[in-house]
């Protein structure tokens, strides 16, 4: 009996050494399905960060000839804003001198009637 017990304990061993054999098995399986899904991840986020630079990069090149756009268009406003300030100030200046000239022709003919009725009289 004593010589089979220690066949049973090998037995036995020989078991435990196949159990802890597949257990490693199984973790050398899973750290690599691990490390390969950690790169696939590291690979994905570097994708998405070129995306969101070159996202950014075109955002603000929209942004830049928004702005651009947008100072041609206020300094066109203001040349328009600045011709006519220009042409009012002619109109107004017109305005006076046939202002000027009106009230002269209404002095001029209050004269006249001034010299009818003179002439009348």
């Amino acid at each position: 009996m004593q010589a089979s017990q220690p066949s049973v304990q090998v037995e036995s061993l020989q078991e435990q050494l196949n159990v802890v054999s597949k257990q490693r098995d199984g973790s050398v399986l899973q750290l690599s399905a691990s490390q390969e899904e950690v790169k696939q991840y590291a690979v994905s986020l570097g994708n998405l960060q070129m995306a969101l630079q070159h996202f950014q990069q075109e955002e603000q090149a929209m942004y830049s000839a928004e702005l651009e756009k947008q100072k041609h268009l206020r300094a066109e406003w203001k040349k328009r804003e600045e011709h006519l300030e220009r042409k009012v100030l002619s109109l107004q200046e017109h305005l006076d001198e046939a202002n000027t000239a009106l009230d002269s022709a209404s002095r001029r003919t209050e004269q006249i009637e001034e010299l009818r009725k003179q002439n009348e009289v």
